[in-house]
């Protein structure tokens, strides 16, 4: 269960979600977009998008957690765009098998 966001520019928040859920969320609508071919007649003209995550932490502000994530979105941007990373402070992730 997730929602847009409407305070805080373009977010989405996901109660309760662990990061990998949020990551995996994340990089489905980047597909999304990266699919999306918004003038017909030009079929060459594509979205990209970039997304920054983070997770709550004990002791966290909304403007403590949207920092971190706008922090993480920005780095997303200056790393090459059209992609995902999760925030520096975020808990690690599990390995994956």
């Amino acid at each position: 269960r997730y929602r847009q966001n409407t305070t805080a520019g373009s977010g989405i928040q996901i109660a309760g979600a662990p990061a990998e859920n949020c990551l995996a969320l994340a990089e489905h609508l980047l597909a999304e977009a990266r699919a999306a071919h918004p003038l017909p007649e030009r079929p060459a003209v594509t979205y990209t998008c970039s997304a920054g995550i983070a997770t709550y932490l004990p002791g966290d502000t909304a403007a403590t957690l949207y920092g971190r994530a706008d922090r993480a979105l920005y780095h997303a941007k200056n790393e090459g765009r059209d992609r995902v990373l999760l925030s520096a402070e975020a808990q690690p992730l599990p390995e994956r098998s």
